[in-house]
């Protein structure tokens, strides 16, 4: 399932499931109301990878991901594989939407320009308005990682 294999393949790869593992978070709350106090967690992933000059397999992998930025059925990611062993690693060095840092940064961005965009505004203008959703942080971020490159 999960052996360690050289990786000869870049590619791309379609996920199929993205499982979190539960297992081992910490749980807070009372009066019946609970939450977790995990930043992020480890998911066992299904993939149709697609590597380079290959053909597509399926294969399965776990990676840990920030619980707010799990990946999605459909989602698309770059992966680097070994065909012959159907063997998969996930690569978000350079992925805005699952890539902490990269998020981060693009949060603290959205921020800073909501932030001067109030500032600069005429005196008795609209208070601060909704906090964007998750699905327009990352929109926002893949867009900055599109100008990036």
């Amino acid at each position: 399932m999960f052996g360690h294999h050289k990786m000869t393949h870049e590619g791309t790869a379609r996920v199929v499931a993205c499982q979190p593992i539960m297992s081992g978070i910490r749980q807070a709350g009372g009066s019946g109301f609970t939450f977790s106090t995990a930043e992020s967690w480890n998911c066992d992933l299904i993939l149709d990878v697609v590597p380079e000059g290959g053909t597509t397999f399926r294969a399965e992998t776990s990676m840990r991901f920030g619980t707010a930025h799990t990946p999605q059925a459909g989602d698309r990611l770059q992966v680097r594989c070994n065909p012959e062993h159907k063997a998969v690693e996930i690569d978000i060095s350079e992925d805005a939407r699952f890539n902490r840092k990269l998020y981060h940064d693009a949060e603290v961005a959205e921020r800073k320009e909501e932030h001067d965009r109030l500032l600069d505004a005429e005196p008795g203008t609209a208070a601060v308005p909704a906090r964007p959703t998750m699905e327009e942080i990352k929109r926002i971020a893949a867009e900055r990682q599109g100008k990036a490159g």
